[in-house]
């Protein structure tokens, strides 16, 4: 369960760092603890991507494998 959700957190803490990880969890309200305990289902999927990109500033498909 959320594997694809906390795979995307480590993108971005590795691409924009701690700051970056704190960002994102504040804008989706997901820790990456919580992550791990929810459902991958595709609509928190799409959004946290999207966050992610934002925060990156570039598309971190390559990154997800």
């Amino acid at each position: 369960m959320g594997a694809q959700i906390e795979k995307i957190f480590k993108v971005v803490e590795e691409k924009a760092g701690m700051n970056g990880r704190i960002q994102l969890a504040s804008r989706t309200g997901i820790s990456r603890v919580k992550a791990l305990e929810l459902p991958d289902n595709p609509e928190d999927v799409a959004m946290v991507k999207n966050l992610a990109t934002e925060i990156v500033g570039h598309s971190i498909d390559a990154f997800l494998g």
